[in-house]
């Protein structure tokens, strides 16, 4: 029997916005542990210092709480786009229905962003060009191949 995990319920671990300590981005970070046991991080990188207290405040207004540490242990269901393994989380749910999404936000940012539909679907017609190409370059190989190959042994 399949699952359906495109809106699967969790608890947040963690939360961070602000200058990732490691390598210094401005980032959006929260972790989530997941009912069934697994922990995957929402995380997006933010273009700019003075988005990190807006999007702290839409994130934390949501939930109901003023800064990320009161965001520990809060339940909600992650929100993913695709039903596949290992997708990315899109957005958050609380438990009475309130959504904030990557692409909705960076939206309202103003940003020009595709959204995950659009992306997802460059990603393959890339992946389908690549692929012909490749094709085209082992037919190409497979036609030459006798001329250049060196038989040692007669």
């Amino acid at each position: 029997m399949s699952r359906d995990n495109t809106r699967e319920k969790g608890r947040i671990r963690s939360a961070f916005f602000g200058n990732e300590p490691d390598r210094g981005f401005l980032v959006c970070m929260i972790s989530i542990g997941f009912d069934g046991g697994g922990v995957q991080g929402f995380t997006f990188g933010l273009p700019k210092k003075s988005f990190v207290p807006k999007i702290r405040k839409e994130i934390c207004g949501m939930f109901g709480v003023n800064d990320e540490e009161s965001l520990k242990g809060k339940e909600c269901y992650a929100l993913r786009c695709f039903d596949g393994y290992n997708e990315l989380i899109e957005g958050l749910e609380t438990m009475d229905g309130l959504r904030f999404t990557r692409t909705g936000w960076a939206w309202r940012m103003g940003f020009d962003q595709k959204s995950v539909l659009d992306d997802r679907k460059e990603s393959i017609l890339s992946t389908i060009e690549s692929c012909r190409k490749r094709i085209a370059r082992e037919e190409q190989s497979l036609r030459t191949l006798e001329k250049e190959y060196v038989d040692w042994e007669r």
